[in-house]
């Protein structure tokens, strides 16, 4: 039996022994009361049983610098057990972020996160040792990618309480692997929107904003508040959806986009460097432009619920069903070198 808010004792002695700012402990602590009340989220009735049950198994290989993060035994576990666990996962459907290896079961999640990372990897900065937040992590793929390339702690806040669970099940493994071999740092998920952190707590050397941006109703508020997180010379990882035409400054669709509630402005590249060069940020690179295509994003067996084929307009895929331009994303770095 697992107990899902004792669950981040470790990390609080891990952030304040690295003198972490103590208005946002408190705010963490205070967050996982309400969070994980069962009497606020009625999910949390069906979603907590599948954390408390997950079985005792301690991982004897543990890989997280691949596409899919693996947690191995050298033999194969048990076939109930492996059942079992299989059962008890796909009960935290849909899962949107992966893909993950858990002693033999493949998570085949709706993003194939793995090449999202690898554009990530295409800016040649270096997580080792960083201390690094992860706005919107999900279920934390992209934490445990970089403790793979070495990071000292990553922290995720992410108010959505299915995916936060999700993460926890990993962690269970995690930390029965790592406490034993002290092989990587930290990391942890708290449900938390972003917004409730604190300005001009500098602590984080790194800070992702991935898929984030659009459903701000101000972006540049949303990139002034990370600027202000930055430790100095920090590095801001922003992946957003962009339009390709010039000719269109900012998008603001009414209704829905691809499907998607609350997208608010979608920039074109000119325009949103304009918003992060007018927050303080510089060294500005724009490291990859990718259009989002079915083999990135689409239904599985973990995620049968409708996905990008089904946004798009049958007749011409250049469009959303909606008639705005398909998804276009960009990843760019960005430094507060002026601080």
């Amino acid at each position: 039996m697992h107990n899902i808010k004792e669950s981040y004792s470790n990390i609080f002695t891990k952030l304040k022994n690295d003198q972490f700012s103590t208005q946002i402990l408190d705010i963490f602590h205070n967050s996982l009361e309400s969070a994980f009340d069962p009497n606020i989220n009625g999910n949390l009735k069906k979603w907590i049983p599948v954390y408390n049950n997950v079985p005792d198994i301690i991982p004897e290989s543990l890989t997280l610098n691949a596409d899919a993060p693996a947690f191995r035994r050298h033999n194969k576990i048990d076939e109930s057990l492996r059942n079992f666990l299989y059962q008890e996962l796909q009960k935290l459907h849909p899962w949107r972020k992966g893909p993950f290896s858990l002693f033999g079961i493949d998570i085949i999640a709706e993003w194939r996160s793995n090449l999202k990372w690898k554009r990530v990897m295409k800016s040649n900065i270096s997580f080792k040792d960083k201390n690094i937040l992860d706005i919107g992590s999900g279920n934390g793929y992209y934490l445990f990618r970089m403790l793979g390339e070495g990071a000292k702690s990553v922290i995720g806040a992410d108010p959505g309480l299915l995916s936060v669970i999700q993460f926890k099940i990993f962690q269970t493994y995690f930390d029965a692997y790592n406490n034993r071999k002290n092989e990587y740092g930290c990391a942890d998920i708290f449900p938390v929107p972003f917004e409730v952190i604190p300005e001009n707590s500098a602590h984080f050397d790194i800070i992702f904003s991935m898929g984030v941006l659009y459903h701000r109703k101000n972006p540049e508020k949303h990139l002034k508040q990370i600027f202000s997180l930055l430790a100095p010379n920090g590095t801001l990882f922003l992946e957003t959806l962009i339009i390709e035409n010039q000719n269109i400054q900012v998008l603001q669709p009414e209704g829905r986009y691809a499907q998607m509630r609350n997208v608010f402005k979608i920039p074109n590249i000119s325009t949103l460097l304009k918003w992060l060069q007018n927050t303080g940020y510089d060294n500005l690179k724009v490291i990859d432009i990718s259009k989002t295509t079915l083999t990135e994003q689409r239904s599985t067996p973990w995620m049968t619920f409708h996905s990008l084929k089904d946004f798009l307009d049958l007749d011409n895929p250049e469009k959303t069903i909606e008639g705005h331009p398909a998804p276009v994303r960009v990843l760019i770095t960005a430094q507060n070198n002026y601080k």
